[in-house]
């Protein structure tokens, strides 16, 4: 502990400034930090929370669930699979993936269960028997093929392709032990444990560590357990950006407060929001920017009022004109021409204020759909087209403008986004009278 006012004002200037994952760090290691680490409100650039992970800047924590063999070797496949992270998911003592149970929160916990929503349920589900059956068949004939080219004159080349053969017999025999284990009974020559990994950036370098436990508590209650050390208590995070992969089982506890200025969320946004509404600070709104990735419209008034909507991914049938807020933008692969014809129909029928922007990416590869889109709407009849001088000298060189009120116009363009010069946006935007009267008294 501190000893004095003074050292307690030190410990406080010294840890604000500390990056997340050193706070971390030396919070769980010194008693004395972390009594004021507690206190003193953490920034966050970006925070990422998912079923099985935790963000926090440079530092990611993830847990995950690895095979270890002991008394035989361990398969190939399955090196690989706990190099590349191990399972994602709960299983059972031979390997197979469990069905979901039910979680109830506690009182001290916010619990989000978007299992359903997981695009990769079958993953590492049990096979069904004629597939058990047909791997079983392939065996066999690995096992003719190669006592064939046993029984044959040795060659350079038989060797080399029984070898490959008795490789392939050890692979099948290995995919097929949990399916024969189950069937016959025994005891697997495996066990599996709960992994965590640390990844941490040091200087220009990213630091690796593992930690392994026994797994006798479902990886979900590891993951929570790791998020209340770092996080419980909390006086204060000052959170930038939060993604949050929303298609799992989501843990946190409900003792700390966010104060937020972006969130991404990847599935069911709104029921999201609605869930993690407690522990955000109110000074959080109106949001900056929410981003989701479906098509809406969002019966949610925190996404409703943000400054900034953006719809990304692979979104379908977008319901444009059922959306409120000002200020949206749409990342998709394709530019939406149908939709972006009917928004514009719908402003132009309905009317906008001054303030409303739309904007739409166009990629490097998608100028042609921007051309077509401009023409679609000129042949409308509706647009006066003008060529401002900033447009005159770029890809898209003209603005098709609309008269929206005797004050405001509707603005058509398209312009290089200012972060990437590969990419374009399409524009409908609505603003105060400038561009129309400048036309208008030439």
């Amino acid at each position: 502990m501190c000893n004095s006012a003074f050292e307690y004002l030190t410990m406080r200037c010294v840890v604000q400034h500390l990056a997340p994952h050193i706070r971390f760090n030396l919070s769980l290691r010194c008693e004395a930090v972390k009594a004021v680490d507690k206190k003193v409100p953490m920034k966050i650039s970006s925070m990422r929370l998912g079923s099985l992970e935790f963000k926090a800047d440079f530092a990611l924590y993830k847990i995950s669930i690895v095979r270890h063999y002991f008394g035989s070797e361990t398969p190939e496949h399955i090196i690989k699979q706990n190099s590349d992270g191990g399972f994602s998911f709960e299983v059972d003592h031979l390997g197979f993936r469990l069905a979901p149970e039910q979680i109830f929160p506690k009182w001290n916990e916010i619990l989000y269960d978007g299992r359903a929503n997981h695009r990769n349920q079958t993953v590492g589900m049990e096979a069904d028997a004629r597939t058990v059956d047909t791997w079983e068949q392939e065996l066999k004939k690995l096992e003719r093929d190669r006592n064939m080219q046993v029984k044959m004159p040795r060659t350079s080349e038989r060797r080399e392709a029984i070898a490959g053969l008795e490789r392939k017999i050890k692979n099948a025999k290995d995919n097929l032990l949990p399916y024969h284990l189950k069937r016959n009974g025994g005891e697997p020559p495996y066990t599996h444990f709960i992994r965590l990994t640390i990844n941490e950036r040091l200087g220009n370098e990213i630091i690796t560590r593992y930690e392994h436990m026994d797994y006798s508590k479902p990886a979900h209650a590891a993951m929570l357990y790791l998020k209340d050390k770092l996080l419980k208590g909390r006086r204060s995070l000052h959170v930038n950006y939060l993604k949050i992969y929303s298609a799992g089982l989501i843990r946190i506890s409900n003792q700390m407060k966010i104060k937020l200025h972006k969130i991404s969320i990847s599935s069911e946004p709104s029921n999201v929001l609605n869930a993690i509404e407690r522990i955000l600070d109110r000074d959080s709104f109106p949001l900056e920017g929410v981003e989701v990735f479906e098509s809406g419209p969002f019966e949610n008034d925190k996404i409703q009022s943000a400054s900034l909507l953006t719809i990304t991914g692979n979104a379908i049938d977008l319901n444009l004109t059922e959306i409120t807020n000002m200020r949206v933008h749409v990342a998709r692969h394709m530019l939406p021409i149908e939709n972006v014809i009917e928004l514009v129909d719908n402003w132009i029928v309905r009317g906008r204020d001054a303030g409303f922007h739309y904007s739409f990416t166009v990629g490097i590869n998608r100028f042609e759909q921007a051309d077509q889109l401009l023409e679609m709407l000129k042949e409308a009849g509706h647009f006066l087209i003008s060529m401002p001088d900033e447009l005159r000298e770029t890809r898209f060189n003209e603005m098709l403008l609309y008269r929206m009120t005797e004050t405001t116009e509707l603005r058509v363009f398209c312009v290089m986004d200012p972060d990437n010069r590969n990419i374009f946006n399409f524009n409908l935007q609505v603003e105060a009278d400038q561009y129309l009267e400048i036309e208008e008294n030439n």
